[in-house]
């Protein structure tokens, strides 16, 4: 954990002098670190009140609107939105964690005032400060919660604030509604009360950050010794140059909308935003770096006495600092600061991998067909990231083709065998590693400076029984280590689903029959009738069939049926649709058109979609036509 700096600054005898006279003094907690990781990720704070303001008293509704207004104000009374007898207080908030993302700390903190405020009642039962009821997303039932109290103030008000780990609860609702009741806190006039989520994650497409969670319970009032407190945060990285971005989040009880003097520093620079005026930061609101947070019941602009909010940071954290120190002061208000987050970003490799999918063969991915992947690893942060070893594995149904892993651009550039611990790549299980980066060797990952990039393709080839439909879903993880903060990481690309096509459709096949049937001695200058007979012999139905029939030389064209045309020499028909068993009879009338005598060949063809060309052909002689007899004379 990074240790806890408390700074209670000295004041002047003078100063000493103002403080009430009489005043009790505090048993207060002072902060610890509950929760430090340095990692890709965030810390959310979402919670609500649980006590409201009379909706019958005069200027309530413009409060809880967002108007100013205090719980000095109002005789305070229970939220209480489930409708449960059980329950005598109760209230909602939506926790929203990226997908993906892995808890790993969540912080279930609650509190408030137990003693009764002015015209009300004592919390039902202080005994139990320690214990509250919650409801997690999808449950259908409270499950109670008992933690430890973090602080009290020995007063009349008794405020107090009490955690519990909620970790394993949180990690296995994950995101949606939580609700909580009966947290133990008083009614009247100055009352206050309310719960608070805190969870920190990892999520993978997160900066590097160092993640802090402090607890505590202190009291922070315009008096010796409480006017200020001080958080300091140790084991960053910042960067050496650039704007440090940083996040800072306070949970705190009775801060009061319109009692000012109450203010937050991040290294002696004041944290403000359009929510919190710099000089009235604890105004009784929830808001995540100056927007409201809305996603709770009831929903209350001004919870009246209750705070949880994060506020930007950005550029307050100096470069190459290894600390942060944040301070809580007030010159005038009265507030109970009980946890304090930070989110910083730190000097680290930001690793961005892209991945694509080629299908070599083109076309339709099918049975067979071989996949090239390629993924790009570019360093988009601030350090170098060490350590670069790029993992894959092929998708089921698939398998490696053997030789073809290689660095293609980037240090190392060439082909890479398949077999281990002899160059920076191993693919012979069906599951690729390639070591990247300048220095990469067969048994360590390279350098990957900031700014460089480096590009691994390797392909694999689809077995031959694959079913179409399959998707082949695939994402590759690059592991490596910020190299100046020595933080192991692990990058992943983006998700390449590809689907295996149905192969092309096999058109079925039929068979054609054709004949032909006339004269086959033709005298100069007579017509002769020839038939011209096509049959399906299928199975399928023959499409698309076209009759070509060229013209002998020495016959002449007298007569074709309907639809038939001659094209340079050759009768051509019109397109058949010939089912199984169909038959088609064309009658052509051919004369012969010279007068010596000459063999030749009547041939015809017919062919279609899918259909092989047949032929037929029957011989024809021409004949001259006989002389007649001179005639006798005597």
């Amino acid at each position: 954990m990074s240790p806890l700096r408390w700074s209670l600054p000295a004041f002047a005898a003078a100063t000493a002098a103002l403080a009430l006279a009489g005043a009790a003094s505090a048993a207060v907690t002072p902060f610890t670190a509950r929760y430090t990781v340095n990692t890709t990720g965030d810390v959310a704070i979402v919670g609500n009140t649980v006590l409201t303001c009379p909706s019958a008293a005069g200027g309530c509704a413009a409060v809880l609107a967002g108007a100013d207004g205090r719980n000095n104000d109002f005789t305070m009374t229970h939220v209480d939105i489930d409708g449960d007898p059980a329950t005598f207080a109760s209230s909602s908030a939506d926790l929203s964690v990226p997908a993906g993302a892995r808890v790993l700390f969540a912080g279930l903190y609650w509190g408030g005032r137990s003693g009764a405020g002015g015209g009300g009642a004592a919390a039902p039962n202080a005994g139990i400060r320690a214990t509250v009821k919650l409801k997690v997303p999808g449950a259908g039932a409270y499950a109670p919660v008992t933690g430890a109290e973090t602080g009290d103030v020995a007063d009349s008000a008794n405020a107090y604030q009490a955690s519990a780990d909620v970790t394993a609860q949180v990690t296995a609702a994950g995101s949606g509604t939580y609700t909580v009741a009966d947290v133990q806190a008083s009614t009247g006039s100055d009352a206050y009360g309310g719960w608070s989520l805190v969870v920190a994650y990892r999520d993978a497409a997160a900066p590097l950050r160092n993640l802090a969670v402090f607890d505590g319970f202190e009291v922070v009032r315009n008096q010796a010794g409480d006017q200020s407190k001080s958080v300091t945060v140790t084991g960053l990285f910042a960067p050496p140059a650039g704007a440090v971005k940083a996040k800072v989040g306070v949970i705190a009880y009775d801060g009061d909308r319109s009692s000012t003097g109450d203010t937050l520093t991040l290294n002696g620079s004041p944290v403000s935003d359009g929510l919190h005026p710099v000089n009235d930061v604890f105004n009784s609101t929830f808001a995540d770096r100056g927007t409201r947070f809305t996603a709770k019941a009831p929903d209350h602009a001004n919870s009246l006495g209750m705070d949880a909010s994060v506020f930007a940071a950005d550029g307050l954290v100096a470069n190459g600092a290894t600390s942060a120190t944040i301070d809580l002061t007030t010159g005038g208000e009265t507030y109970y600061p009980g946890v304090v987050t930070s989110v910083i970003d730190l000097y680290a490799p930001q690793l961005v991998v892209t991945k694509s999918a080629t299908d070599v063969n083109g076309g339709a991915l099918v049975a067979g067909d071989v996949l090239q992947y390629a993924v790009t690893v570019s360093n988009q942060g601030t350090d170098a990231a060490s350590a670069v070893v790029l993992t894959d594995t092929a998708p089921t149904g698939t398998g490696v083709v053997p030789g073809s892993l290689a660095i293609t651009a980037g240090d190392g550039t060439g082909a890479l065998s398949d077999a281990s611990g002899d160059d920076r790549g191993d693919a012979a299980t069906g599951t690729i590693a390639a070591r990247l980066g300048s220095g990469a060797t067969a048994a360590a990952g390279g350098s990957l400076a900031a700014g460089a990039s480096t590009t691994a393709t390797f392909r694999v080839r689809l077995g031959a029984s694959i079913p179409a439909g399959t998707s082949l879903v695939n994402t590759a993880q690059v592991a490596h280590t910020a190299a100046t903060a020595g933080v192991a990481l692990v990058a992943s690309s983006n998700t390449v689903t590809t689907v295996v096509a149905a192969p092309a459709p096999v058109a079925a096949k039929t068979r054609l029959a054709i004949s032909i049937v006339g004269p086959r001695e033709l005298r100069a200058g007579a017509t002769g009738t020839y038939r011209v007979v096509v049959r399906s012999l299928g199975p399928a139905t023959a499409r698309g069939v076209r009759l070509r029939i060229p013209i002998p030389a020495g016959l002449a064209v007298r007569s074709l049926p309907q639809g038939f045309r001659v094209s340079r020499g050759v009768i051509v028909g019109p397109a058949m649709t010939m089912p199984r068993g169909a038959r088609r009879t064309i009658v052509l009338g051919l004369a012969a058109a010279s007068t010596q005598r000459r063999s030749v060949a009547l041939r015809a063809s017919a062919a279609g979609a899918s259909v092989t060309q047949v032929r037929s052909q029957t011989p024809v002689r021409v004949v001259p036509t006989p002389r007649p007899e001179p005639a006798v004379t005597g």
